[in-house]
């Protein structure tokens, strides 16, 4: 658990606890993004805002540590209690609004935590950060989708082990970490589905499989218990938070492809036909696995077009 001294963010009342810490004691039982916000707090908010009190900080001071984050290139891995390394700092418009969208995280991230201090009535007044706007246009939705051939490419250049996992997102648009989570029971033969009974918006939902999703979760959870994980790393070690980057990044120079992160692998789900309506939600239309879109109930020519749409698509299987 982080702690942060007498003097840390959001102490101005003599011994009390410092909204920061405050605020990730609620995220750590109240949110599944605990992590991330341990990370930011740890990496960008206490070693430039941690030695001033709440009552002192400004808009300006604030300002400028937004406008910095986003001048500042992006953090690599390091090595444990190495030096910390970074990348290089592109100067095109796209690296731009990347490095901007990842400032504009970390803003919300300590409102979130000043919030939580003036709620609490540990401080008069919100006014200092709440003038602090974010970076207009650059949370942009990803726009990179990918075709049938480069699925196919794709599949073909991944080892063994990271190929499951490309094959489950390209035929159920499941999240990673939904995917990284899924069991031998989330898995049902008989209806062709699989349910993600933990998601990102809170809502468990049931993704209808293909035929050859029905064909590969069969093969997945082959000979393994119930409670056990389905897709997992060479030496049945589950994945984890960033495991999948470094094959990701490998399979995509092998096929020739732009890289791409696991989360476009998703986004490509509804784009084609055979999966458009060989998944979605029963009894619901086909909408974005993500749960994201309008529900409305399925009539008897999208039930049609959904039931031929299981037949198997050409580009899931490697060659």
């Amino acid at each position: 658990m982080l702690t942060t001294s007498s003097s840390a963010i959001g102490l101005p009342f003599g011994d009390q606890v410092a909204p920061t810490e405050a605020h990730l004691e609620f995220m750590d039982g109240h949110r599944k993004s605990a992590y991330d916000a341990h990370h930011r707090a740890e990496a960008f908010i206490l070693p430039q805002l941690g030695d001033i009190e709440v009552s002192a900080l400004t808009t300006e001071r604030i300002r400028k540590w937004h406008i910095a984050l986003a001048q500042a290139p992006a953090r690599m891995r390091s090595p444990k209690n190495g030096k910390q390394r970074y990348r290089q700092l592109g100067k095109d418009a796209d690296s731009i609004r990347r490095r901007q969208a990842s400032a504009n995280r970390n803003l919300t991230q300590l409102k979130a935590a000043l919030n939580a201090a003036w709620r609490d009535g540990r401080t008069p007044s919100d006014a200092a950060w709440r003038r602090v706007r974010p970076f207009p246009g650059a949370d942009a939705a990803r726009t990179r989708f990918l075709t049938i051939e480069e699925c196919r490419r794709l599949i073909n250049a991944s080892p063994p082990e990271f190929r499951r996992l490309v094959q489950a997102a390209l035929t159920t648009g499941a999240r990673y970490g939904e995917l990284c989570r899924l069991q031998a029971r989330d898995f049902d033969p008989d209806s062709g589905t699989v349910a993600i009974q933990i998601s990102k918006t809170g809502r468990p939902r049931r993704i209808i499989l293909t035929n050859e999703g029905v064909a590969l979760f069969r093969e997945l959870c082959a000979g393994r218990a119930s409670d056990e994980i389905l897709v997992r790393r060479q030496g049945g070690q589950p994945w984890g938070t960033s495991n999948q980057a470094a094959p990701m990044r490998e399979a995509c120079l092998h096929a020739r492809i732009i890289f791409i992160a696991c989360a476009t692998l998703g986004q490509a789900w509804p784009s084609w036909p055979g999966c458009r309506y060989g998944g979605g939600e029963e009894p619901r239309t086909p909408r974005h696995p993500h749960g994201r879109g309008p529900l409305r109930p399925l009539g008897p020519e999208l039930r049609r077009r959904r039931d031929q749409g299981r037949r198997a698509p050409v580009w899931f299987q490697a060659e």
